[in-house]
């Protein structure tokens, strides 16, 4: 039963997973409706920081034992988007560039406390103040590899054919770096948690796009998958440094009971019933209209989910409280 909770406890990374303007603001100013396009021009590359934490609390619960585990995660990184050709209609094909990945987890469960700093290639790691990854000494190189192959696809560069409104086509290159950013648009509209309609929108102006999500970190739902309604509205401008910049509140609060999936643990095949999971999720997406690009997109998550899992005879049950947020800035105009 021990190592069912080993098993279960290695789930928890399911969850993993993606300037300030305030300063500057002047007072609001009100617009008439408009277009928002994305733009990509030549030679001139994007660079946005990225940010995404999460904290997490955990019960997990079998016929035998009972196990509590809390989760910290942090990851840091760059991505520069680049230009490479204009394609049919509105579509750009972007290069990605991934780079200056930094993680931070803290977690604490059956295993102990488990403390890792990831910082480009380097990693650090101790279990109970005991050191057990130390990449530039040659300790838990195995252990740092593993850890690193949930991260991989942040080492890697890609290209992605995104329309001018915000939806992203489709991305190429290595599988890590295709899977991972395919699952994260997925989960959101566009890259930037943003898609524009087809026509003119006024100040507090709303309008909706559905979402299907197929999977949630390692699990994968059954037919027909999570259900989402993303709102937005456009909020009224502000001037910035003597810049018009559109605002726009996002809105994705959604309730779901009885959703079946599976995940595989540890070579080990874990059916899932979520019983209840209830999100919380709203965020603003800054915009330069005129230069066609986002200027930053914070985003705050409050979650609670109830869950089964079978685990060949075994049985489990665990209740979750999450905390997450993300945020894209962009830091080189």
């Amino acid at each position: 039963m021990k190592k069912t909770l080993q098993i279960l406890a290695a789930s928890v990374l399911l969850w993993q997973g993606v300037p300030g303007l305030s300063a500057e603001m002047e007072e609001s100013q009100p617009e008439e409706a408009r277009e928002f396009l994305f733009k990509f021009e030549p030679n001139q590359p994007l660079l946005y920081a990225m940010k995404m934490s999460m904290d997490m609390d955990m019960d997990l619960k079998t016929p035998d034992e009972s196990a509590k585990i809390k989760m910290g995660l942090e990851l840091r990184f760059k991505i520069k988007l680049t230009l490479k050709e204009k394609r049919e209609g509105e579509v750009s094909k972007v290069k990605m560039e991934p780079s200056d990945l930094e993680g931070d987890w803290d977690i604490s469960g059956p295993a102990g406390h488990i403390v890792m700093k990831l910082r480009g290639s380097d990693m650090t790691g101790t279990v109970n103040g005991v050191t057990t990854i130390d990449t530039k000494k040659g300790i838990g190189l195995t252990e740092a590899r593993q850890v690193k192959n949930e991260v991989a696809a942040l080492y890697l560069s890609g290209e992605m054919d995104m329309d001018s409104r915000g939806n992203v086509v489709k991305f190429y290159g290595d599988v890590p770096f295709v899977e991972f950013w395919t699952e994260a648009s997925e989960g959101q509209l566009g890259l930037f948690g943003i898609v524009f309609p087809d026509k003119p929108v006024a100040a507090g102006e709303t309008w909706q796009e559905a979402l299907v999500l197929k999977k949630i970190g390692e699990i994968s739902f059954e037919e027909p998958g999570l259900r989402c309604t993303v709102k937005v509205t456009r909020q009224p401008d502000v001037i910035v440094a003597g810049r018009r910049i559109n605002q726009f509140a996002i809105s994705a609060p959604f309730e779901q009971k009885n959703l079946a999936g599976h995940m595989t643990q540890m070579g080990q095949q874990v059916k899932v019933n979520i019983l209840s999971f209830d999100r919380k999720a709203s965020g603003t997406v800054r915009f330069d209209a005129e230069k066609g690009v986002v200027i930053d997109c914070p985003t705050k998550i409050d979650a609670t989910a109830n869950m089964e899992m079978t685990i060949g005879a075994e049985k489990a049950t665990a209740d979750l409280v999450i905390k997450a947020e993300a945020d894209v800035q962009l830091a080189k105009d």
